[in-house]
């Protein structure tokens, strides 16, 4: 069952291009209910408001202190439990896919040119 077009969308990248792309791409597939953060501190501090998916970058910033994807994909689901992430990632490592898929992430996209169509299959699929 597909995610529904009025469903509460996170977006979490400390790139501004890449989050005009995600947003542009979701608006695309007629999803408007969508917030954009450029940190997971600033996510977080919205995350009352129930989203149904985060789509979020697992390397939000390497400054000292700052939460990171990995951080923040915890964060989500102890606090927010029923709200699906989605990591995207430059990376390519498989045994960090297997570790957050072990701790309950569904979706892990890596951030290649096949990225926004893997996404519209997630938003499809559901």
């Amino acid at each position: 069952m597909a995610i529904p077009k009025n469903a509460l969308i996170f977006l979490v990248d400390d790139d501004l291009i890449m989050l005009e792309i995600l947003d542009r791409h979701l608006e695309l597939h007629q999803y408007n209910n969508i917030r954009r953060f450029s940190s997971g501190e600033e996510m977080m501090e919205a995350i009352g408001q129930q989203p149904f998916m985060a789509i979020v970058d697992y390397r939000l910033s390497n400054d000292e202190g700052k939460m990171n994807g990995y951080d923040l994909f915890h964060q989500i689901r102890a606090v927010s439990p029923q709200t699906r992430v989605v990591m995207l990632s430059a990376q390519q490592d498989g045994e960090l896919v297997i570790k957050l898929i072990k701790q309950g992430l569904r979706d892990y996209i890596i951030k290649d040119s096949h990225m926004l169509n893997e996404l519209t299959l997630v938003l499809q699929e559901g």
